[in-house]
């Protein structure tokens, strides 16, 4: 793993990831299932980006140029030009290439990678609830790895081929029992560099329950800290979607982006919400057959809780709009207090929501009011 210097990575200059000052940026979204990516990426397209116009027509795909370059590949962007909800390998192995093709052009381009996650637990029951409303099992991910994809018997489960039965009946004991699923582990599988990991060699590994009295094997360990380091040094920022005020001020922070529309906390488990409160919606033992399936990504996302909160108090102590009075408190207090205290959160995000705001205001002045200046005569 990395030196753990390299986790705080505030050594570059303030604009280093910012396409607006550095026209060979191009960022990057790797897109989680299930992870509120989709409101992310409509924030950054549909909703806009303030000095990066997207022109969204009818289309799903925007076109989202920066003085004729590309400066975001996603979803909304691009369309999925690397393949279905395309993981950090499939991304870093497709993208230099894509962007060529797409603008016709060589340059030198800097990639800058950023993600989104969420909760463990919510992240898996969202995603049983997408496959049982929506009927969709994602089947046509490419999982691309060292220009390859993996057999389709070893990462179909059977439900998937099911289409009489599998999406509107699909209980929830069939979903967990699959013992290849890709919904196992998802986040930390997505995140780590499977080309150094022999790809999907140790799938079965990867997915299979971990009980909580039972240690964790060296392929487990493997996948585990390549996500963890990706995360910490290879991924320029991330936000938790739980948390998505201060999502939105990370990306202000780090990637520049000036959001037309302020994120809201809490803006994406109203499904999983309804399958909590739902009496027989789930089975007695939904939380236990959860985890154990899903134990790395419980320790990948305690880890990203830790360093996003790090990352989140140092860029606030900093903050000159802060009073002084809340900037000298940060430095006393716990860093994980920001986003595992209700009310401290509930204050910071008010404070901060105000703060985005009065920027954006400003700067859609601003760009107005050049867009309206007098064409002088010919």
């Amino acid at each position: 793993m990395s030196n753990n210097s390299s986790y705080f990575p505030f050594i570059k200059p303030y604009d280093y990831f910012y396409p607006e000052s550095n026209l060979s940026v191009v960022l990057v979204f790797v897109h989680i299932q299930k992870t509120g990516g989709t409101f992310v990426e409509s924030a950054l397209t549909k909703s806009g980006v303030v000095g990066f116009p997207c022109r969204c027509l009818t289309r799903k795909v925007c076109n989202c140029n920066f003085k004729n370059n590309i400066w975001l590949f996603s979803r909304f962007s691009v369309g999925w030009r690397c393949g279905l909800h395309a993981d950090f390998t499939e991304l870093q192995e497709c993208v230099p290439e894509m962007l060529g093709r797409l603008e016709h052009s060589k340059r030198s381009r800097r990639l800058v990678y950023f993600t989104l996650v969420r909760d463990s637990i919510d992240r898996y029951i969202s995603e049983y609830l997408h496959m049982r409303r929506k009927q969709s099992f994602w089947n046509g991910s490419t999982l691309r790895c060292k220009g390859k994809s993996p057999p389709l018997h070893n990462i179909t489960c059977d439900f998937a081929n099911d289409v009489t039965n599998a999406s509107k009946y699909l209980s929830f004991s069939r979903y967990v029992n699959c013992s290849h699923s890709l919904s196992n582990n998802r986040q930390t599988r997505m995140l780590a560099s499977l080309a150094d990991l022999d790809c999907y060699t140790h799938l079965n590994e990867w997915t299979q329950p971990i009980p909580s009295n039972i240690s964790i094997s060296s392929h487990q360990v493997d996948l585990l800290l390549s996500a963890v380091d990706n995360l910490a040094t290879k991924m320029a920022t991330f936000g938790i979607i739980e948390h998505s005020v201060y999502t939105q001020y990370m990306y202000r922070m780090i990637l520049g982006l000036i959001f037309r529309v302020p994120f809201v906390n809490k803006s994406n488990d109203s499904w999983t919400a309804e399958a909590y409160k739902i009496p027989g919606y789930l089975p007695e033992n939904w939380e236990s057959l959860s985890e154990d399936r899903n134990r790395l990504d419980k320790a990948f996302i305690s880890f990203a809780r830790v360093l996003f909160s790090r990352r989140l108090a140092a860029r606030l102590r900093a903050e000159s709009s802060l009073p002084v009075r809340w900037r000298l408190q940060l430095r006393r207090i716990d860093s994980n207090l920001l986003i595992s205290d209700v009310y401290l959160e509930s204050v910071m995000s008010r404070y901060l929501t105000r703060l985005l705001q009065t920027e954006t205001k400003r700067r859609l002045r601003l760009e107005n009011t050049h867009s309206l200046s007098p064409i002088p005569p010919s």
